[in-house]
């Protein structure tokens, strides 16, 4: 029997059916019935086949964030030996954990384009739906334009606010791995977030001055960084390799019981 089940012959013979329409017919027919459908759907709806894919998708965006960070952090440096070189003045040789303007303008924009694509679609609903309660025209006064851009800018602002308050960092900030620190805590509070909130235009307005403040201070700090007393700072732990918090740290061995006396 077991030189007949080894043998070519019935090697071939199976394969001969397996190639075979009828093997065929019933594949599709199994496929096709209800039972195998529930399978699939089991499968799909498991949780720990959702967790695995959200996983992979939450593992990817955080790789793509820290080789941005890898990027940005290099520009960062660039940019601050071009400007001290024309201006003759020595660079900052040493290595810090400071964040630089490049890595907090890339940041910004991330944020940025996140509160804008929120606010378009929450603005764009009421702009469809208020003339049609109140019969007015289909377009929006300039009034109506401007209630809407100063709603913007107040929602916009205390979403910056809150995240600052409550976690230390936006969406944006950690995308790119980096937090806000005060007196070293990530967690500013309310009241110094909206220091640093409402100290932003005193940056802005006089031509940016504020933010050019980063390229020149040793500390890479900002006019608005300054009066709310914070400092972005680079994460540690997020540069580490996931693999690597998975490592167990060796247990330290038992003291060795004291000699008895002889």
């Amino acid at each position: 029997i077991e030189q007949a089940l080894t043998s070519d012959e019935v090697a071939e013979a199976v394969v001969k059916a397996l190639d075979s329409e009828v093997a065929d017919r019933v594949w599709a027919e199994i496929l096709a019935s209800p039972k195998a459908q529930m399978l699939v759907e089991r499968i799909a709806e498991a949780p720990e086949v959702r967790a695995a894919i959200a996983q992979q998708g939450v593992g990817l965006i955080t790789d793509i964030g820290r080789r941005l960070t890898v990027i940005t952090e290099a520009l960062d440096d660039a940019a601050e030996r071009v400007v001290h070189g024309m201006l003759n003045k020595p660079g900052h040789e040493a290595e810090t954990n400071q964040v630089g303007l490049v890595t907090r303008a890339l940041a910004g924009v991330v944020d940025l384009a996140l509160i804008s694509a929120l606010l378009s679609i929450g603005f764009g609903i009421l702009a469809s739906i208020i003339p049609a309660i109140s019969g007015g025209s289909d377009g929006l006064s300039i009034w109506g334009v401007f209630t809407f851009g100063f709603a913007g800018y107040l929602i916009g602002g205390s979403i910056f606010a809150a995240f600052w308050a409550l976690v230390g960092q936006t969406p944006g900030m950690r995308f790119l791995s980096i937090h806000l620190d005060a007196g070293g805590t990530q967690e500013i509070g309310l009241r110094r977030a909206l220091k640093r909130l409402f100290s932003i235009p005193l940056s802005v307005i006089p031509l940016g001055m504020g933010f050019f403040a980063i390229l020149m201070s040793p500390e890479r700090r900002a006019w608005h960084d300054r009066i709310a007393g914070t400092t972005v700072l680079y994460d540690e732990e997020a540069k580490l390799a996931p693999w690597s918090q998975l490592r167990q740290k060796p247990r330290a061995e038992p003291p060795s019981p004291p000699a008895e006396p002889s």
